[in-house]
């Protein structure tokens, strides 16, 4: 057998179970085959289980270990690794949580917050908008200003005490019980090095999601009209554009 096929019988016993490399395994009266074998695919899914304890420290926290393995263990053979970065094992554990522990609604929201997070950590870099950038504009050009949001933001909808919890475990104080509450909307975003996140309220949660493809001053106005009257508008919209210059969400 060549070196290459015993590389790729390896590879299908620690990723399937595979029995194939066995023939090529020398086993010893201390340590048979299945011992020698279990050093690679034990070692293999303890990883991933680990790197999803990275991505998701808060519910591991709150599960506990054995749980929270359990739970890495039961990913893994429903979602085998797919990708060349350890980074994005563990992508689809929202999606995961909902449907395999349905019962468990704030897991699934748990897990959607702690990716979101992590996610605004890694995100892309953009260049912010400023203050400076909108006193170079000439009248005539702001309802023509385009707002798009930086790569980082995301928008969340909340169900469960889950920032409770969040916010708890970055005190190192003792986690709040999961449970369920009325809904709110929040945002996760990075300013500077730090992630930061945020409440909504009910009209700008309507503005918001426009923001990752890109609205006009003008549009946003527009938008406003649903909401205020006409001459409080300007005033809202500059409130609007205020808050979120300082947060750093728009880019150039």
């Amino acid at each position: 057998m060549s070196l290459r096929q015993r590389q790729r019988d390896l590879q299908m016993h620690v990723l399937h179970g595979h029995r194939n490399i066995e023939t090529e395994i020398v086993g010893t009266p201390t340590v048979d085959i299945d011992t020698r074998l279990a050093v690679y695919s034990d070692a293999y899914r303890l990883r991933l289980v680990e790197a999803l304890e990275s991505s998701y420290p808060v519910l591991a926290q709150l599960l506990g270990t054995e749980k929270f393995a359990s739970l890495g263990r039961t990913y893994l053979d429903s979602h085998p690794s797919q990708h060349f970065s350890i980074r994005w094992f563990g992508h689809r554990m929202a999606e995961f949580a909902a449907i395999t522990y349905s019962a468990l609604p704030w897991l699934a929201e748990l897990a959607r917050w702690e990716w979101a997070t992590a996610h605004a950590f890694d995100a892309a870099d953009a260049a912010p908008l400023t203050q400076v950038d909108l006193a170079m504009l000439a009248p005539e050009a702001w309802a023509h200003l385009l707002l798009r949001s930086q790569p980082s933001l995301t928008r969340l909808q909340v169900n469960s005490n889950i920032v409770a919890i969040v916010k708890a475990a970055a005190a190192d104080d003792q986690l709040p019980a999961p449970q369920s509450s009325p809904t709110t909307e929040w945002c996760i975003w990075r300013q500077e090095l730090q992630v930061r996140y945020r409440s909504l309220d009910n009209i700008e949660v309507q503005v918001v999601d426009s923001l990752h493809n890109g609205i006009t001053f003008g549009e946003l106005c527009e938008r406003l009209l649903e909401f205020f009257p006409a001459d409080e508008v300007p005033l809202r919209a500059a409130s609007y554009l205020k808050q979120w210059l300082d947060e750093r969400w728009l880019c150039k």
